[in-house]
């Protein structure tokens, strides 16, 4: 065996012919030349090439060991630019021909059948780096593709430095992250990646009649690529697919379906016979159908191919294959429908009805003549480049009112076209925005609308928003109406920077926690990672609020156990029966008195002193004189009164924290309106806002309220009051303030 390392492929010695296999040549122990090449790219590396910087991942590694972190990247990234000094290795052998990509991942075709397969670099048992074969697709045109796992993988051989440099168990898969997306950033700005993938092409020589037969015949319409299963596939049945190319290569697309589907079709003669009679056998279809098929193109059944299922996955596109030729046959068009068109039925459950004269389409029964008007109506705003408006607007706007009011149309009401359902369906939904029953079906929202990390959140918080969510999103959120108006579940609708929705969130309470149901993307498609983690972060926020506006009440037996021992009674209390001088102590003379102070239910100290006190109130001399909240009940009523300021100018009715305030929001949108002053509704609504504060106050868990008196004996001696107390004060006072929706004090 030779081994070579140059700038490119060679030219010469029977050159490219013993190296690169033209269209009908196949390797033989005879013929094949042991060959193994080293050699690099021309123009791959940039001009200015980038160096990734990796600062911003020091959090995740240990304090003392950033100066190993930082040597350690170094090492990684010197040794991946070498990698692209010369990142192709081919070899060819009488067995096999293997072409190796920076060193950690390589293509292998067998020889002579001309297989194709990957591996990958992993560490066996004895920490020997050994190739493994990958049991996963991948794309063999174009090949490598610059993934974040491709990145990952690359890392593989320093994983173990790297998870011993992370500040802590948590930090390990962070850390690897983030050092495969700075890589993979870095290296996409150093070299040239389109170039490194057709060189590796270029160096794999498939088959150039098995790659185009795989390329005309793929299913996988969401990538672009040809994966090694297609590949594989079709060059197994290569005799088939010549067979079908020769009679209609416009249904080379059909028959790789049904090897997809697992369609069982007979071992031999002609394959689209075998196709034909297996579509109108199992389907019970017309002659008509196949016409369909025989006479369309591949993108006049995109409806197919692109379907997903429930899982996110293309299973059961047979299947769907079938329900899209009956809706075909039974509107007996003759030009096919438009792909944009097609979108409208894309992911949905729709079927023909039992009578045959109409089909259920996005759970409404609609009759054909309908069906037929509104596939006319969406052609028409395509040509006018409305068609989104109306998919969006038009459509989700007739159907809900088709659903809702079970209306079943007439004859006439059928031919009277698009137009007549569309104004029909506007004035249903606005008697229905007015109807009695639809404002009961309301729910409150913990979270109101908000940015987050960029992202609109807006709570789903009536009916007809579930049901237009439903139509507009094409999902299942209107099955949760009930779920919603128990307090069970909670839906919001997330919309990007650049105002277009990308994902309902569901949340579910489960005891007092709420967690996250589900996260789906348009027509229950996968969402990404970020929008995962948004709903994570909705439902710990959720969570929290819930817990603190809703509390538990403690346990007695818990109660019980923080309050300090009885004091020592006396047997008696003497006092001289001539005048007033009173003998006993000081506690002794209030309890005479009716006076009682209340000692720390927590720590048993009766003098205000053992920093547990949040707030001491005296209904009857001057409010509040001791506590946390001596300090911050004005701050308080400050935020308070600035949140119902800021609820009033955007027109918000509903403040979340009970009808004193959301009647002070309506007063203050009165007198904006009126253009009169506020300052003096604020004076006449303060007393209404403190007890707001003191009642939310009471209403959070840790802490513990206890009611006092005291009887002076004389007319203006006597008074009461409640003191407040928590094993925490200051965490006391920040739920408050989250209970409030305050976020800062201003001192």
């Amino acid at each position: 065996m030779t081994t070579h390392q140059t700038n490119g492929l060679p030219d010469t010695p029977s050159a490219l012919s013993d190296i690169l296999p033209t269209r009908d040549r196949r390797y033989s122990p005879e013929s094949a030349v042991r060959f193994h090449l080293t050699y690099a790219v021309p123009g791959l590396i940039r001009d200015h090439a980038v160096k990734p910087r990796f600062g911003g991942l020091l959090h995740h590694v240990c304090p003392d060991r950033e100066d190993e972190f930082v040597r350690l990247t170094a090492d990684i990234w010197g040794e991946l630019k070498g990698r692209f000094a010369a990142p192709l290795t081919l070899k060819v052998t009488t067995k096999r021909r293997t072409v190796t990509v920076l060193g950690f991942v390589r293509y292998v075709i067998g020889q002579p059948h001309g297989r194709l397969t990957l591996e990958r670099v992993a560490t066996a048992p004895s920490g020997r780096s050994v190739w493994r074969r990958a049991n996963f697709a991948f794309a063999a045109d174009l090949p490598f593709r610059p993934s974040l796992g491709l990145f990952e993988e690359l890392l593989g051989e320093w994983t173990p430095a790297i998870a011993d440099l992370a500040n802590a168990t948590a930090d390990v898969v962070p850390l690897l992250n983030g050092l495969a997306n700075r890589l993979r950033q870095a290296a996409l700005q150093t070299i040239y990646w389109k170039r490194l993938r057709y060189a590796v092409r270029k160096a794999l020589a498939l088959d150039p009649e098995v790659l185009d037969l795989a390329r005309r015949s793929r299913v996988n319409s969401h990538t672009p690529e040809v994966t090694d299963l297609h590949y594989n596939h079709v060059l197994e049945r290569l005799a088939h697919y010549r067979q079908i190319a020769a009679d209609n290569p416009n249904l080379l697309w059909l028959y790789a379906l049904a090897h997809t589907e697992h369609v069982c079709l007979p071992r031999t003669g002609e394959r689209l016979a075998a196709l034909r009679a297996k579509i109108l056998g199992d389907f019970s279809l017309p002659a008509a159908a196949w016409r369909y098929l025989a006479n369309g193109r591949r993108r006049d059944f995109r409806v197919v191919l692109d379907w997903l299922g429930p899982n996110a996955l293309p299973n059961g596109r047979w299947l769907e294959l079938r329900e899209w030729l009956r809706v075909l046959v039974a509107l007996g068009r003759r030009d096919p429908i438009g792909l944009p068109v097609q979108r409208l039925f894309l992911h949905d459950a729709y079927r023909m009805a039992a009578d045959g004269n109409s089909i259920v389409f996005r759970g409404v029964t609609l009759p054909l003549a309908s069906l037929r008007a509104l596939i006319a109506e969406a052609e028409a705003q395509l040509a006018r480049g409305t068609l989104r408006a109306f998919s969006e607007d038009d459509l989700p706007d007739v159907l809900a009112w088709l659903a809702g009011s079970a209306t079943q149309l007439d004859g006439r009401q059928q031919q009277a076209g698009w137009r007549y359902l569309l104004r029909r369906a506007r004035a249903w939904k606005h008697e229905a925005a007015l109807r009695e029953r639809t404002q009961h079906q309301t729910w409150r929202s913990l979270i109101e609308s908000h940015v987050e990390d960029g992202f609109v959140v807006r709570p789903l918080s009536d009916g007809w928003q579930l049901q237009r969510e439903a139509l507009v999103r094409r999902n299942c959120t209107n099955t949760y109406l009930a779920d919603c108006l128990a307090d069970t579940v909670r839906l919001f609708a997330v919309i990007s920077p650049s105002g277009r929705q990308t994902a309902t969130v569901g949340l579910i309470r489960e005891g007092r926690n709420w967690k996250v149901l589900d996260v789906r993307g348009f027509a229950n498609s996968s969402p990404s990672p970020v929008l995962r983690e948004l709903a994570k972060t909705l439902a710990s926020r959720y969570t929290t609020r819930w817990l603190v506006l809703h509390p538990l009440p403690a346990p007695m037996a818990a109660v019980a156990a923080r309050l300090p021992e009885p004091p020592i009674e006396h047997d008696q209390i003497n006092c001289s029966d001539e005048g007033d001088d009173w003998c006993g102590d000081d506690d002794e003379f209030d309890e005479a008195h009716g006076r009682r102070s209340e000692a720390c239910p927590i720590c048993g100290d009766t003098e205000f002193g053992c920093g547990h006190l949040v707030a001491a109130l005296d209904y009857f001399n001057g409010g509040i004189f001791a506590g946390e909240m001596q300090r911050c009940q004005a701050p308080l009523l400050d935020g308070l009164w600035s949140l119902i300021e800021q609820s009033a100018s955007a027109a918000r009715q509903y403040s979340g924290l009970g009808k004193t305030v959301d009647d002070a929001i309506a007063a203050v949108r009165r007198a904006q309106s009126a253009g009169e002053s506020i300052s003096a509704l604020r004076d006449d609504i303060e007393w209404a806002l403190i007890n707001v504060i003191y009642e939310t106050l009471e209403s959070l868990p840790g802490v513990e309220t206890a009611y006092w008196e005291f009887d002076g004996g004389a007319p203006g001696m006597s008074t009461c009051g409640r003191n407040y107390w928590s094993t925490d004060p200051d965490a006391a006072m920040e739920n408050l303030m989250a209970a409030l929706g305050i976020c800062e004090l201003k001192q």
